[in-house]
Order: C-alpha cells, then sequence, then structure tokens
C-alpha cells in the first residue's frame, strides 16, 4: 500500500498537523517515536543490490572467457541472460531477501557456473576482490553464508556494489522524507534501524542533507555492526527484534509511544515481537 493513501498514515498526519501543544495524553494517537526502516522505506536501495549481483555474475562469467551469464536451466551453450533478463527474476524472486538469502538464490540458479569458475580461475578470482574494504573482507568470513564460495561471492559483490555511484544505490523516497520532517516539526522523535553497517549508512545519509534532514536528527541509529546515539557507539547491533528493544530503551519510550515503519513481512515480525505497532508500506517507483 502506498504511504500517502494508508489509513494509519493519515492518522498519524493529522496528529502531526495538531498543535502539538493542544494534544493530551488521552488522544487516540500518541505516538512519541517514529522507527523507520532504511532500505525500502527511507532509501530505495534495491535497483542498486540488485545491478551489484548482475555485475559479480557478469565479472565471473568474463573471468571464464564469456561474453554473457549462461542460463544454466535451459541452454548453456546458446541461451544467455543479459541485465534487463537478470533484473526481472531478481525482482521476482529475491527483492526484499536478506543477503544470504539472496546469495543462496543466486547459488540455486548460477551455481554450477560460479563454482566452476572459483575452481578454476582462483587467482583472477582473487584480483577482483582487490582493493576491497573492511566490509569486503568481513564477507570473506561471514558465518550465516553456507561456503566459501558463497562467502568469495558475496564480497565480489560488495566490492563492486561501492563502485555504483553513491545516487544509483540509495534514491531517498520523498514520502518518506516528507513524513520525518513533518514529525520532527511537530516535536516528535525519529529513530532508525537498519541491518547495514553504521560507515554505509552515514555515507547513504549524507544524501538526505540537500533535502533537510542528516543522521543526527535520529534520536538513536540501529545498525548491524552497533547502536549509535549522536554518532556514538552505546551498544552492539544484533537481531532485529533486538535492535528495537534497544532503540525504545535508549529513547526512553513505551511500546505503545513507539510506530514502526516497515516494508518487509521479516522487519514486520521483528516489530511485532518486540511488541511494536508497525506501519507496512511500499513505494513502486519509489525514488
Amino acid at each position: 500500500m502506498s504511504l500517502t493513501n494508508n489509513p494509519i498514515f493519515a492518522k498519524i498526519k493529522k496528529q502531526f498537523e495538531t498543535d502539538k501543544n493542544k494534544r493530551t495524553e488521552d488522544s487516540e494517537m500518541s505516538v512519541k517515536l517514529l522507527i523507520f526502516d532504511k532500505d525500502g522505506v527511507i532509501f530505495d536501495t534495491e535497483p542498486g543490490k540488485t545491478k551489484s549481483y548482475w555485475l559479480a555474475l557478469r565479472e565471473l562469467a568474463k573471468i571464464a572467457g564469456l561474453k554473457e551469464v549462461p542460463d544454466e536451466s535451459l541452454d548453456p551453450i546458446h541461451h544467455f541472460w543479459d541485465e534487463a533478463d537478470y533484473c526481472v527474476w531478481h525482482t521476482k524472486y529475491l527483492t526484499g531477501k536478506s543477503r544470504q538469502e539472496a546469495v543462496s538464490g543466486i547459488f540455486d540458479r548460477f551455481g554450477k557456473m560460479i563454482d566452476q569458475v572459483m575452481a578454476e580461475q582462483s587467482a583472477a578470482v582473487g584480483e577482483a576482490l582487490a582493493g576491497g574494504g573492511k566490509e569486503v573482507k568481513k564477507e570473506l568470513v561471514n558465518p550465516k553464508l553456507l561456503s566459501d564460495n558463497q562467502r568469495i561471492f558475496s564480497a565480489l559483490r560488495l566490492n563492486l556494489y561501492n563502485d555504483i555511484p553513491l545516487c544509483e544505490r540509495a534514491r531517498p523516497i520523498k514520502p518518506t522524507i516528507g513524513l520525518m520532517k513533518m514529525a520532527i516539526r511537530a516535536g516528535n522523535r525519529i529513530a532508525l534501524i537498519t541491518e547495514s553497517e553504521y560507515e554505509r549508512t552515514v555515507r547513504e545519509m549524507e544524501q538526505l542533507i540537500p533535502l533537510g534532514l542528516n543522521l543526527l536528527c535520529f534520536r538513536v541509529a540501529a545498525c548491524k555492526d552497533g547502536i549509535f546515539v549522536a554518532g556514538q557507539k552505546t551498544a552492539e547491533g544484533g537481531e532485529k527484534q533486538e535492535m528495537y528493544k534497544r532503540i525504545m530503551s535508549l529513547a526512553a519510550c513505551e511500546p505503545q509511544e513507539c510506530l514502526v515503519v516497515e516494508d518487509t513481512d521479516k522487519g514486520q515480525a521483528a516489530a511485532l515481537a518486540a511488541g511494536l505497532t508497525c506501519l507496512m508500506v511500499s513505494f513502486p517507483g519509489a525514488s
């Protein structure tokens, strides 16, 4: 459902438009803290992620001496994928999935080629990983991925992802930006939750500065590698359900005083498990 057509959003908007000095404790909506998921709510990140997985597959095909990525489910000699084919497939089956789920899904479809290239061209694959930063090196030992080849593929994908221009990787979603600014003007607080690392989140949030927001506008920023307040790490990250609880604790809010804005079933489940009310949104053609 589009955010602007959502009945819960309409109630929140009405609350924010009410003079905060006229509100009563028993008003219909008493939201004090809005918690926004990052990917898919604040930023449209799927096109950039999808492209990065395609670039990783194409890089491996190139290392193998192939002009395009072979389709293992049909005829690998005569049928190849192009970027448009891949984006349609990825959007249908992998959009909204976790990193490990996406990598596993790609191996189900392209694993034969990936495993063969990594077995026969390990030196060339290693060269493709050269220059990777801390996040890329960390991915090479990611315990959530099922095999060394999955870890290498995911690290290669991250390396290529970082080469995509930031404006393509994370596109601000304007209805959400408007809601956050409205909440702040009304005297409410906002918080951020994401399964991305803090450094990446800082870079992406710089795009909000021309729109009148920045990372310090968020009372709490809960990231994969830590919970941050005013740029200072105050606690470790963790599973999303626990991150929600830590946000409430740091913001000194009760569950009934919070509202989560999420875009995936998995994110909603984590919010509900933490005792929070969750508004589910989607943004077709988000940016």
